[in-house]
C-alpha cells in the first residue's frame, strides 16, 4: 500500500493538466 500510493499519486499528477486541457478544448468546441 506504501507503493500503491504515491504511484496513483504521481499517476494523477500527470494525467490532471492532461485533462484540465481536455475539459478546456471541450469548452471551446462547444
Amino acid at each position: 500500500m506504501s507503493v500503491f500510493v504515491p504511484v496513483t499519486n504521481i499517476f494523477m499528477f500527470i494525467m490532471s493538466p492532461i485533462f484540465n486541457v481536455n475539459l478546456l478544448h471541450f469548452k471551446v468546441y462547444i
